[in-house]
Parts: C-alpha cells; structure tokens; sequence
C-alpha cells in the first residue's frame, strides 16, 4: 500500500501560504445569509429553500460561489495552532524552527485584544441560534486547538514562553467563559464568553487543557474544575455510550468529528486522572463510535449509520484519534482501522497536488475543494502523527 499521503500533505501546507477558504465562510457572508444559521426547522420556507440552495451550491460549485458573494480567503487562527501543532510532533529531521517562529508570530497578530488573557476566535462572524458572534469573539475551541499546539511545543523545547501561553489559555476559559454550576461536583464550561451553553466537545475539550497543564504545573484549581467539568459531559452519556451534542436531556444526536473531538479529551484526561468509571464510560462511547461511524470501506461518515456525506475532516480526526489510542486500546483493532482509513485515503481522497477533497457527497461524486483549516489542518497533526512512529 502506498502510504505516502502524509508526506504529500506536509508538502501542501509548507508550500501554501496561510490564507484560504473555509467551509463555513459562506453562510456568514452577510447579515442575511447569517439569518438562515436558526434551526432549521425555524425557518420560514422562503429561508429554508436558500439555506439548502446555499448549502447545495457550497457543496457543488464551491469556488464559483464564494466569487459572487465576494468572499476572500482569510487566515484562521485554528489552521495556524494545527500547523504549530503539527510541527511539534515531527520528529527532528522534519521539524522546522523558522516555521515554528513564523507561525507563532502570526498566531500573535491574530491574538483577540479585548481580553487580558490569551484567546483567538474565527476571521468571520457568526451565529448559532439567537446569539451572534462577530468577529473578535474568542471561542473556547479554538483557544483549546491553538492550546495544545502550545503544550506539544512546550514538551519539546521546553520553552517558559509557550508554557505562559498554555497557563494564560487555561485562564481565559477560568475567568472569562461562562462557567454554569449544575452541582457542587458537576460544571460546565461555555463556548464563548457572549452565553452560557452546554455543548459537550467544547466543555470537555476545556477540560482535557485543564487537566493537562494542572497535572504538569501542579495547579489543583485547574484539575478540580476539569474533574468537575468531566463529570457534568459523562452524566449526560446515553445508554447507547454517545455522548450527545448538547448537554441538555432533550439533546440525543451528534456527529462523527465531534464525537472524536471527545473520546480524544477524554482519553487525556484519563491519562492524567484515571477513574475506573470514566474509564468504563470512554470504553463505551469508543464501542459506540467504532459500531456506526466507520463503514466498510473505512470511509468516517459524518453520522451514525448514514453512508453520506463523509467529511475529510472526519477522516483526519478518526486517524488522530487512533493514533493516540493504539497502543492502549489495540484490541479493539485500531491498527486494522488505521489501515483502511489510510487505504481510503490514499485511493480516493488524496490528490496529485498533496491536497485534501473536502467531502464526498455519494457514491461517485466529491466536493473536491481543498480548504486549509476545515481539511489541512486536521490533515497536518495527522501527518505528524504518522511520521513520528
């Protein structure tokens, strides 16, 4: 099996500059295009027909499009952390100083200013139901992403400037996220400081960084509030071992990258602070993920169960996750998972110029579009995970 779509990738994103577009820059275009990002059940019909037509047309047509809303490439601070991240982890002969110092400079030019301590945000605006995000709004997942670029930097180089960086991440999601109390043992952390929420990647990807600077710097406030963080997203696992998008009882879906997005903080967090029951509860949701994600060809699809749409990032966290995991968790087949998702890739969705198709839309067709942060990033913190073993 040819295997060298981890070197192609690291030859894009080193031959590419940072700016590019993403899947979600077009329903931010505009304030009225931005009014379609309610549930969509929600919508009137009239809206409901130009956010599928929208939807369709940033699937098919993904470039003619952005040219007639006028949408520009932009640099995301996510792609920027991947790429940090990435170098991090490649093992010497590979890892490039210079572009370590250019991508931290560039993650500083991007820093949100409004806030005493360190955060990034996305380069368009937002919304997610009746809240809106301009820009300059800090995001507890990109601040947790660009974190653990950070962090693996640190434990290389052992650096005290990126640890500062690291610790004044861990103080932005203390003193300036929303942090709902549900019980004396049990919090959860926001997504952003503008509203309380109780998304669960996000919570508990909060409390994968807490945890792990805690246990390195020996900060107990930072592993009580990541124990209690843990155990609010746990007390929502359903019985079938998911952990739903939302904390709330009401919530019972998600999706494959969100769901890797999880098992990943949580197999750090037990790395750190192994508990017999989240350890049973990890094990659970793996099973869970294994069983209705991964179809025959290895292909991730986006949701349980559904052939399609499969999602290029799914695809890139799935290998991620394994990568981190197998060595633990190997009976459960991960190496034979690694394979075929390897196999899947090299065949269809690497192409000759080392990029990444975005999505695969049935049986026949992709959206073939290369985005930087949506697909390279994820891509790149595989790479290096591959080229490091």
């Amino acid at each position: 099996m040819n295997k060298a779509w981890e070197s192609k990738v690291l030859e894009w994103v080193n031959k590419h500059d940072y700016k590019g577009y993403d899947p979600y820059d077009l329903l931010s275009a505009n304030k009225y295009t931005r009014s379609l990002m309610y549930p969509f059940k929600t919508l009137r019909i009239d809206k409901k027909i130009l956010f599928l037509l929208l939807t369709k047309l940033n699937d098919w047509f993904p470039l003619i499009v952005r040219k007639l809303f006028f949408i520009k490439k932009k640099i995301h601070p996510t792609y920027l952390g991947m790429l940090l991240h990435s170098q991090a982890l490649l093992p010497d002969k590979l890892y490039n100083e210079n572009k370590v110092q250019e991508i931290k400079e560039e993650l500083k030019k991007h820093r949100i200013q409004d806030y005493n301590n360190a955060c990034w945000g996305t380069p368009f605006a937002w919304r997610s139901g009746d809240v809106f995000y301009p820009v300059g709004t800090p995001f507890a997942v990109v601040c947790a992403w660009i974190g653990e670029a950070y962090l693996e930097l640190y434990k290389r180089n052992r650096n005290q400037e990126d640890l500062d960086v690291c610790i004044s991440i861990c103080d932005f999601f203390i003193e300036d996220l929303h942090i709902t109390k549900h019980s004396e043992d049990s919090i959860c952390f926001s997504y952003s400081p503008r509203k309380e929420s109780d998304i669960n990647n996000s919570n508990l990807m909060v409390a994968s960084f807490l945890m792990k600077i805690g246990a390195l710097i020996n900060n107990d406030i930072y592993k009580s509030l990541s124990e209690k963080a843990t155990n609010f997203t746990l007390n929502t696992q359903l019985p079938n071992g998911l952990i739903p998008y939302f904390g709330n009882k009401t919530c019972d879906h998600n999706d494959s990258y969100h769901s890797s997005y999880e098992l990943k903080s949580l197999f750090d967090i037990l790395e750190h602070y192994p508990r017999s029951n989240w350890e049973l509860a990890f094990e659970k949701y793996l099973s869970y993920y294994l069983d209705n994600y991964i179809q025959k060809d290895y292909s991730i699809s986006k949701y349980p169960n559904k052939a399609f749409p499969v999602d290029g990032t799914s695809m890139a966290d799935a290998l991620i996750l394994f990568f981190k995991i197998q060595d633990k968790y190997n009976g459960y087949e991960i190496s034979k998972h690694i394979e075929g998702v390897e196999e899947i890739i090299n065949q269809e969705w690497l192409k000759s110029n080392g990029g990444i198709k975005y999505k695969k839309l049935n049986n026949y067709i992709f959206s073939s579009i290369t985005y930087t942060r949506w697909i390279m990033g994820w891509f790149a913190i595989a790479s290096a995970y591959k080229l490091r073993k």
